[in-house]
């Protein structure tokens, strides 16, 4: 479906306009990221114009309701940090209009957004992400959350300087398909730009952060932070550089990231002493630990699988 000439001009307007500028900068000065100067060539607007087509909206519909608000600003921050995952990365200048789209509808019609996404060619479950990041952005109850967000991601990114995270190569492909053959092939099936997979840990680092956590790692969570460094993947999240402990119910876990199984935001944990992974569902009404594998490679290998293809 390619645009015509009165559309792509319209779109070159909006892109160059002060306002969207404007947007461009701040996300720029938040968030570490780089546009390109130039005016995205023909190819790069039609797939954009596509978009509007698959959302059944024009531009005249979303500008109002998404540049003309505050929030866009808050929502559209949150949700590229999640995709950057703290790395600079470099966009095409009408990357923000699809941001719009996705404002527009959960500001407007709601219901309408899952059958945008699937013709656009992402998943289901992506709405419950939109849907907490507009929330975040949003609800005048959260502002102060969400500014106090933003600062921690700014910080996170500062320490994160010193520490830069190594992009899995084909060779750590190759290594972790030999340790986590259905984790490999159910990751490598559905890789989008939304998922992260880093190299591994260096041994030494590990030993001196369960040194430092006091938390003993068993050999299969070692062998995971070996061939694993970050795994972003749509609701679940483990991170090295973030572990810490916590207690959940009376009883002091080591917090690996979150896994939504249960509910956005769950927590998901290791218990050192019988090296068991668990979940903590927060949402139930009375939230509770539940577990999930006796094992690090039993949870990869069986329960992750089974999320993610669900």
């Amino acid at each position: 479906m390619s645009m015509e000439q009165k559309d792509k001009e319209q779109l070159e307007q909006l892109i160059a306009s002060e306002k969207y500028q404007q947007i461009l900068d701040r996300l720029c000065s938040m968030i570490d990221m780089v546009f390109e100067e130039e005016m995205p060539n023909f190819t790069v607007l039609n797939y954009t114009h596509k978009a509007l087509k698959d959302a059944g909206i024009t531009l005249d519909e979303i500008v109002p309701v998404a540049l003309a608000d505050d929030h866009f600003l808050n929502f559209t921050i949150l949700k590229m940090d999640y995709i950057k995952s703290g790395k600079t990365m470099y966009f095409n200048k009408d990357f923000l209009i699809r941001n719009m789209i996705e404002f527009y509808f959960l500001k407007t019609n709601v219901k309408a957004l899952p059958d945008y996404l699937k013709k656009v060619g992402l998943k289901g479950k992506y709405v419950t992400s939109l849907k907490k990041w507009f929330t975040e952005a949003t609800n005048t109850e959260l502002v102060a959350a969400v500014s106090t967000h933003l600062k921690e991601l700014k910080e996170k990114r500062e320490r994160a300087e010193d520490m830069p995270t190594q992009t899995a190569t084909l060779k750590d492909w190759e290594r972790l398909s030999s340790i986590y053959p259905k984790l490999t092939k159910q990751v490598l099936k559905d890789f989008d730009e939304y998922n992260v997979v880093t190299a591994g840990i260096p041994l030494a680092e590990i030993f001196q952060k369960s040194q430092d956590l006091d938390v003993t790692f068993s050999q299969e969570l070692t062998l995971f932070f070996q061939h694993i460094g970050e795994l972003r993947l749509e609701g679940v999240e483990i991170r090295f550089t973030d572990l810490y402990t916590d207690e959940f119910n009376g009883k002091d876990y080591l917090v690996l990231g979150e896994f939504w199984k249960y509910g956005d935001g769950d927590k998901l944990l290791y218990a050192p002493d019988t090296q068991q992974i668990l979940c903590f569902a927060h949402e139930y009404a009375k939230p509770k630990v539940i577990k999930q594998a006796d094992t690090m490679t039993e949870f990869v290998e069986k329960k992750l699988v089974t999320y993610l293809k669900s």
